[in-house]
């Protein structure tokens, strides 16, 4: 009896091999079709979804529109979106959650963390306040969490999970993802059973004609994801890396800015702002004392990571003074303010010379104290020859035993401003007075 059964099952899978090579848009010389077969099977099994489904004749029709410039626009997608495909691989997977819904993603905002649509819909999992707010994401003026790759992705699973407690598969919980819950609960109800066969029938309309097309479009795009090395064969499309890099936390000070930790951790402003779109204002919230931004890992040197939380000063250099010597007063490792300085040479360090620190001096013996970093308004910059002369006291330049650097007093010392702006630029003056 069992052979029996297994013979049938074989011969309906031969029968199924037949139609999809019949049926399926691309040459056979273009995609290696069992192979193909085989992929589709695993991406139908991940979501509960019975083998059968590949006979479905829209299901079908869509494989069939599938063409080279879509494919190619397809891997373009995957190849700009990498690092966010990394990252969000690497929680689904921690979550237990499979990894097909890494393309309900690609779905609902083709990877673009800052995606919106005209309902309101935010972010990589395109969620409306409602649910965001739901799942502890904050949403006001200033931040927009939803646009924040990891905590959008966390809510996701967090909503995730629980849709499939609920509706207990997995294709149910990717219905009730884009349509909600309780239009799903009632299409359920009104059909009387939870096959997928019956729930998108287009005489029927159980659901609305989007999410009919929705999980259709999650497991073609799931598909073509397991397919990628057979699609970039005929596909001309360039890949500039094997080892896709992930998105790290680097804590931040409150109120940062995001030039400002560009200068911090020698990374441009404009992927700052690429895998931090919540930041609305491009400052970091006040709200706490230590707060995480994202940087792919390829981006960021280490060594710098532990600046980004450090504040910035403007050291006027003294007789005497070498970048060793300034990097260890201050603790700072020689790389990092070399790439703080970009234009400064060694070799050409003067007296009077402007250079940015990070941090506090490691040795306190003989040395004043460092001015604690305020945010500099724009009022306050544009006002620094209005302040108060300083006292007359002359200040020790020397250099002490066992190497030993004095600092300026405080009025020589002051921190960068939040928008990133330097002495370079003339923007920053420090308040010095006149020998």
């Amino acid at each position: 009896m069992k052979e029996e059964k297994l013979i049938k099952f074989i011969q309906l899978l031969l029968v199924i091999t037949i139609l999809h090579t019949t049926l399926f848009a691309f040459k056979a010389s273009d995609i290696h079709l069992p192979f193909y077969f085989k992929n589709e099977i695993k991406v139908l099994q991940s979501l509960d979804i019975h083998p059968m489904f590949v006979t479905d004749q829209t299901y079908i029709r869509m494989k069939q529109k599938i063409d080279k410039v879509q494919a190619y626009f397809f891997i373009r997608s995957l190849e700009e979106g990498k690092v966010f495909v990394a990252t969000l691989k690497k929680m689904l997977d921690k979550a237990h959650i499979p990894d097909t819904f890494l393309y309900m993603a690609m779905v609902e905002s083709r990877f673009l963390a800052n995606a919106k649509s005209k309902k309101k819909a935010a972010g990589l999992w395109q969620m409306v306040p409602k649910t965001a707010r739901k799942y502890h994401l904050t949403i006001n003026s200033k931040v927009d969490e939803r646009l924040d790759p990891v905590k959008s992705t966390k809510a996701a699973i967090q909503y995730l999970t629980y849709l499939h407690q609920r509706f207990k598969k997995w294709y149910l919980v990717a219905i009730a993802y884009n349509c909600g819950e309780s239009r799903l609960a009632k299409a359920l109800k009104k059909a009387g059973t939870d096959k997928l066969s019956v729930l998108i029938d287009p005489k029927k309309e159980y659901l609305p004609k989007e999410t009919r097309r929705y999980v259709r479009k999650i497991i073609i795009t799931a598909l073509l994801a397991h397919n990628k090395e057979e699609i970039l064969k005929n596909v001309k499309h360039p890949v500039k890396s094997k080892k896709t890099p992930v998105l790290k936390e680097v804590k931040t000070k409150k109120g940062d800015s995001l030039p400002l930790i560009s200068k911090k951790l020698n990374v441009p402003v404009k992927v700052l702002k690429k895998y931090n779109p919540h930041l609305l204002k491009g400052v970091v919230p006040k709200g706490k004392k230590r707060y995480c931004i994202y940087i792919p890992e390829d981006k960021i040197n280490q060594k710098h990571a532990i600046c980004a939380n450090e504040p910035i000063y403007l050291y006027t250099v003294k007789p005497g003074d070498t970048l060793f010597l300034i990097s260890k007063r201050f603790n700072n490792r020689l790389r990092a303010l070399k790439a703080l300085n970009k234009d400064l040479k060694p070799d050409k360090i003067f007296p009077g010379t402007k250079i940015a620190v990070i941090g506090t001096p490691s040795k306190k013996k003989n040395v004043k104290k460092i001015v604690t970093p305020k945010t500099t308004s724009s009022k306050e910059s544009n006002t620094t020859g209005q302040h108060k002369p300083h006292s007359e006291k002359k200040e020790q330049n020397t250099t002490q035993k066992q190497d030993t650097v004095h600092l300026p007093k405080k009025d020589m010392i002051a921190p960068l401003e939040k928008n990133g702006t330097s002495e370079h630029n003339g923007s920053l003056k420090p308040k010095q007075k006149r020998r």
